[in-house]
């Protein structure tokens, strides 16, 4: 039987809800956009969430896929809701980045 040395790599999987999996995303998005934070549906996780194929409200499915209640403390909900008055793909990158920075 042929030997692979493909057999024996470790499989990298990266979590597609972590806050480097946000700023990824992030970065592809216009700077100056704006989104509806009120919307679940069209907020910046609401988006976010159903770019890696999830559907519904952003919080919602994000708890279950976590498998926890949502905690609006963590950095990606605050990258999240930012401010009402920053309510765009580039405001929001730059706090994700601090947010990294700080962890």
């Amino acid at each position: 039987m042929l030997y692979n040395k493909n057999w024996d790599a470790k499989t990298v999987t990266s979590d597609p809800f972590s806050l480097e999996s946000l700023i990824a995303w992030l970065e592809k998005q216009p700077a100056e956009k704006k989104y509806d934070w009120s919307s679940a549906d069209e907020c910046l996780l609401g988006q976010w969430c159903k770019f890696n194929g999830l559907k519904g409200a952003a919080a919602r499915e994000k708890s279950l896929v976590l498998g926890a209640p949502v905690n609006f403390l963590e950095p990606i909900y605050q990258t999240a809701l930012g401010s009402l008055h920053e309510c765009t793909f580039g405001a929001a990158l730059t706090r994700a980045r601090a947010a990294l920075a700080a962890s």
